[in-house]
C-alpha cells in the first residue's frame, strides 16, 4: 500500500514513567519514532529535510518529510531539493539528522529541548564508529537523554521471529533498505557480523527502474511519472515473484492467472495548450 506519514502531535508523555525507552527506526526512507513494548511506531514520516523560501517574505524555513502540497505552494522550492542525512545507509550529514530528530521528538510530544528516557535507535551492520560517536553525542548533548542504545534492525526481527518459532537458531537474515541490502548469518542464535555481506542495491533502484521504464513506454506523461507517484505505484501494485521465469510465462501464455494480476491505472488527462492565434496583418489593418 501506498506510504501515508503519521505525524500528528502526541498527548501522553507525560504518562509513560522515565525508564521506558524510545525507540527510534532510523531508516534512509521513514522515519519511526514510538514507545518499547507497542506494536505499532506512534510516528511516521520521510527522512528527508528541505529548506525553501517564501514567496513574499524570502524567509527560509526547514520543511521534515511531506508536507501538504496546499502548504508548499506558498514557498520556492525550485532551488531547494530535499536532502537525506544518509549516504546509502550510513549517517553523514547531521546538521539534517538533528532537524529530523527535533520534529520526530516533538511529534512523540516531548517538551521542551530535554529528553528524560532511554533511546534505542537503530543503525547498519557494520556501522562505522565515526558515525555512531557523532550519533550518541548527538542525542547525549543536544537532548539530554540518560542513555543510548544501538542495535541492527535485522538482528531484531530475525531475533523475534526466532523466539515466535518462525526461525532457528541458524539462518539468515536478508534486510532489503532504501539504498543497500544486507545479508546477516545467524549461529546458534546470534548474528555474525564479521561474515555479513552488503550489496548496494535497494529500494531505491527498484522505483528508479520501474520510473525508466514507464517513461519510455508512455513517452507522452513523462512529466506524470514523478518519483513520488512511481514510488506509490509500486508500494501498491508491484509484487515479489517466488518464482520469476515461471511468472513470465505466465503472462506470455496470457491465461486468467495472469489476467487477475493486471492493473490498469489511468493517467490523469491534461488537455494539450492551446496556442493563441495572431491577428493577421490585414485584420490589424481593418482594425486601425
Amino acid at each position: 500500500m501506498p506510504f501515508i506519514s503519521k505525524i500528528q502531535r502526541q498527548t501522553d508523555y507525560s504518562l509513560f514513567s522515565p525508564s521506558c525507552p524510545i525507540v527510534i527506526d532510523n531508516g534512509a526512507s521513514y522515519f519511526r519514532i514510538g514507545w518499547a513494548g507497542e506494536s505499532d511506531p506512534r510516528v511516521i514520516f520521510r527522512n528527508i529535510v528541505q529548506r525553501p523560501r517564501h514567496k513574499v517574505t524570502g524567509e527560509t524555513v526547514t520543511v521534515v518529510g511531506d508536507h501538504d502540497p496546499a502548504l508548499l505552494k506558498y514557498f520556492d522550492c525550485t532551488r531547494s531539493t530535499p536532502r537525506s542525512a544518509f549516504d546509502f545507509n550510513v549517517v553523514f550529514q547531521f546538521e539534517t539528522m538533528e532537524s529530523i530528530l527535533d520534529f520526530g521528538f516533538d511529534r512523540l510530544g516531548v517538551n521542551g529541548s530535554k529528553v528524560d528516557h532511554p533511546v534505542l535507535i537503530t543503525e547498519c551492520p557494520c556501522n562505522p564508529l565515526h558515525s555512531r560517536f557523532k550519533m550518541a553525542e548527538l542525542l547525549f548533548e543536544s537532548y539530554g537523554v540518560p542513555s543510548v542504545a544501538f542495535g541492527v534492525d535485522a538482528a531484531f526481527s530475525y531475533t523475534y521471529n526466532q523466539r515466535l518459532g518462525v526461525c532457528n537458531i541458524e539462518g539468515l537474515a536478508v534486510s532489503s533498505g532504501f539504498n543497500t541490502s544486507h545479508v546477516v548469518p545467524f549461529v546458534n542464535g546470534e548474528p555474525v557480523y564479521d561474515s555479513c555481506c552488503r550489496t548496494n542495491v535497494g529500494g531505491f533502484h527498484v522505483t528508479d527502474y520501474l520510473k525508466q521504464l514507464l517513461s519510455l513506454k508512455y513517452t507522452h506523461a513523462m512529466s506524470t511519472f514523478t518519483w513520488e507517484k512511481v514510488e506509490d505505484l509500486k508500494m501498491e501494485h508491484c509484487y515479489i515473484a517466488p518464482d520469476y521465469f515461471a511468472e513470465v510465462r505466465l503472462f506470455q501464455n496470457g491465461t486468467k492467472e495472469s489476467e487477475e494480476k493486471t492493473r490498469y491505472w489511468q493517467i490523469p488527462y491534461t488537455p494539450p495548450p492551446v496556442e493563441e492565434q495572431l491577428p493577421s496583418r490585414e485584420l490589424l489593418e481593418r482594425l486601425l
